[in-house]
């Protein structure tokens, strides 16, 4: 799958916005080529709030 060029801006842990290194750049470009499953993507845009637990109201929405 072709990609296009783009500059993805994310928001650094200092708080301040930046243009993503090449690191970050290359995961995303790499998961929307289909290669691999987007951990390190996830991990990379959201750092621990992804390992969060899932609210116990919100799971029960699930069991419906």
């Amino acid at each position: 799958m072709y990609v296009p060029h783009q500059t993805f801006a994310v928001q650094c842990r200092s708080g301040t916005a930046g243009v993503a290194g090449n690191s970050v750049d290359h995961r995303i470009r790499a998961f929307l080529a289909g290669e691999g499953h987007g951990e390190d993507v996830l991990a990379a845009l959201y750092g621990g709030v992804a390992n969060e637990p899932i609210p116990a109201r919100l799971l029960e929405l699930f069991k419906r």
